[in-house]
């Protein structure tokens, strides 16, 4: 450990206004990287090359100045002889600090450090909590069990108190890497440069059409992984989940593009949404059970995971892009919702395809395909064969989110007891359990809104007013519009599977969907119809 004299006011958080960055990567855009590397080399060489001995009075003068200012250019740096650096980063008083010092410590297998981020699985920030376990997943050994007193007991109790679901996948994640049941897959090895003064550098790239010019010696070497059978295999999806922690929580100002967005003089479509309240290394997650149907690495698109999930209504498919090195599934592998799946990529980096640290997340109807996995197509084909994430994800999940927060599982017939604050809460879910229901119905998902339903009616069988729900249900099936409704619902997944299946043009396509629109008018598939056929 580092003496204090010199770095405690930056460790104490008393110059953070002089040290505050300004958003994601603070100091560095696409203009930046190469300048600021260069701003930091003779002092990080400095250091590298001073005894043993001296080299902690010179990373403490360097972080004292300048050090966490330019924390995205130090970040990228591989030298053993720097990890002291960042071990003393994960006293900072910026979360965000710590997060960068774990993300590279990762890079180099930092075992010691394993106390100080099991220490971080209790931090109040949410995203650090996070990126604490993905850590320890990636770093825990046999002898790490040592250093922390029994950790399976340790973990179970942070399970039960942990409040964020995705948080919570990764305590599941480190619960089952602890147990030896989860080995993390290393996709890609990071490109690392020796530089003259001596220095490791995992350049900083803006583009993977300049990567010759800071990587000349690297070669690309492009590997697919696919398998799996079809999700529909599966039973229709229960839940839905976000795939990013803290999603919607941007930190990306101005370079987020989101569904649709035109590029090009306007002539192609960004296929997904762009999401950026992650941070380089922080974890990304199924959306739903589903199927790896893909691992992809080797191109721009950085790590390019793609599952299928078994939609109701048809295969779904959720395609995650600009993915580090590391993966926690294989291809053909069955994931449940809300697994940890992968993490981000290095921003800016060979591993993340050249670009600044985001998650493209896309969203397309059907089943799997091996080459409809892009991220922008030209306007003149359409986008009948792509979902808006924002729109597609959003209905779902808060269509499937708990009705009874603290209750596991939909048991609340079995869990309900009159006059306790659960009772009353499960009192309250029956109505809520209802709306939902008549929501998805309006939405233009009948079948899967009645299915709902029905389940809803048992779970709160013994529960005041559960026999609202069965007698809704009744007069559902009994309604001649709401038959009709279903059919219409088949007719769409048809004419989606045609549309895939035969690429017809967008103005054809527009004309088949207007024709089923006007078949189904006044029913309440006709909004999702109308959607489609572009009216």
């Amino acid at each position: 450990m580092f003496p204090r004299t010199v770095v405690s006011a930056l460790l104490l958080g008393i110059a953070a206004p002089v040290l505050a960055l300004t958003g994601w990567g603070g100091d560095v855009n696409t203009g930046d990287g190469g300048p600021l590397v260069e701003s930091v080399r003779a002092e990080l060489a400095a250091i590298v090359k001073a005894p043993e001995g001296e080299r902690g009075k010179l990373v403490e003068a360097f972080l004292a100045k300048t050090g966490v200012e330019k924390i995205e250019a130090v970040k990228r740096f591989r030298n053993p002889e720097l990890k002291g650096m960042f071990r003393e980063l994960l006293k900072s008083a910026d979360w965000k600090m710590k997060h960068r010092a774990l993300q590279v410590l990762e890079y180099y297998g930092d075992t010691a450090a394993i106390p100080d981020a099991w220490a971080l699985l209790e931090d109040k920030e949410t995203r650090l909590r996070e990126k604490a376990a993905i850590f320890l997943i990636k770093t825990w050994d046999a002898g790490a069990a040592k250093a922390i007193a029994k950790p399976a007991d340790a973990l179970k109790a942070l399970q039960d108190k942990e409040a964020n679901e995705h948080v919570r996948a990764c305590l599941a994640a480190l619960q089952l890497r602890i147990a030896g049941k989860l080995v993390p897959d290393k996709v890609s090895t990071e490109y690392v440069r020796k530089l003259d003064d001596g220095l490791m550098l995992t350049p900083f790239l803006d583009g993977m059409d300049k990567a010759k010019s800071v990587a000349p010696d690297w070669v690309s070497k492009p590997n697919a992984r696919q398998g799996g059978a079809s999700a529909t295999t599966l039973p229709p999806a229960a839940r839905w989940v976000w795939p990013l922690c803290d999603w919607g929580n941007e930190v990306v100002n101005g370079s987020l593009q989101p569904f649709a967005n035109l590029r090009q003089n306007g002539t192609v479509y960004h296929t997904g949404q762009d999401v950026g309240c992650c941070f380089d290394g922080a974890g990304y997650y199924a959306i739903a059970d589903g199927i790896v149907k893909l691992v992809h690495t080797g191109s721009d698109m950085g790590t390019l995971l793609v599952v299928e999930h078994n939609a109701g209504d048809g295969p779904e498919c959720a395609v995650y892009m600009h993915g580090g090195d590391t993966v926690f599934v294989k291809a053909g592998e069955k994931v449940a919702c809300g697994q940890l799946i992968g993490t981000m990529g290095l921003s800016y980096s060979i591993e993340n395809g050249g670009h600044f640290a985001h998650l493209h997340f896309g969203l397309y109807p059907g089943a799997f395909s091996l080459t409809h996995n892009y991220g922008y197509k030209q306007v003149s084909a359409g986008l009948a064969d792509w979902h808006d994430p924002a729109k597609w994800l959003a209905e779902r999940v808060e269509a499937t989110k708990p009705l009874v927060d603290g209750l596991a599982g939909e048991e609340y017939g079995k869990a309900y007891v009159k006059g306790t604050e659960l009772g009353a809460k499960i009192e309250a879910a029956v109505g809520e359990a209802q709306k939902r229901a008549e929501a998805r119905r309006d939405a233009g998902y009948p079948a899967d809104a009645l299915a709902r339903l029905k389940k809803w009616a048992a779970a709160f069988k013994g529960v005041p007013g559960a026999e609202k729900l069965a007698e809704a249900a009744k007069g559902w099936e009994a309604d001649a519009a709401f038959k009709k409704a279903v059919a219409g619902e088949k007719e769409i997944a048809a004419l989606e599977a045609q549309i895939a299946a035969k690429k017809p043009s967008a103005e054809d396509a527009a004309k088949a969907w207007e024709a089923l629109r006007k078949k189904y008018e006044g029913t309440c598939v006709e909004g999702r119809i109308k959607a489609k056929s572009g009216k």
